[in-house]
């Protein structure tokens, strides 16, 4: 972290503005990209005849338990 101080502090204003606006660009880019993979991926799984079921199984084990009136104290 040193180097990149001593680094960042011998450059001109300009190259110290135009290195902080390329830093802003880029973590915008990786965030947005991670964002769409992670949506990507959600909705890869959610067309998943496997994953469905999965859900469905689930849903019906505790499907006894909707039954409990417990929701009537939320």
């Amino acid at each position: 972290m040193r180097r990149a101080e001593t680094f960042v502090a011998e450059l001109s204003l300009v190259e110290q503005l135009w290195l902080m606006e390329w830093l802003a660009q880029h973590i915008r880019e990786i965030a947005t990209t991670t964002s769409r993979a992670k949506y990507d991926a959600l909705a890869m799984m959610a067309g998943d005849p496997d994953i469905q079921r999965e859900i469905h199984d689930i849903h019906a084990e505790f499907a006894i338990a909707e039954a409990d009136g417990l929701d009537k104290y939320q």
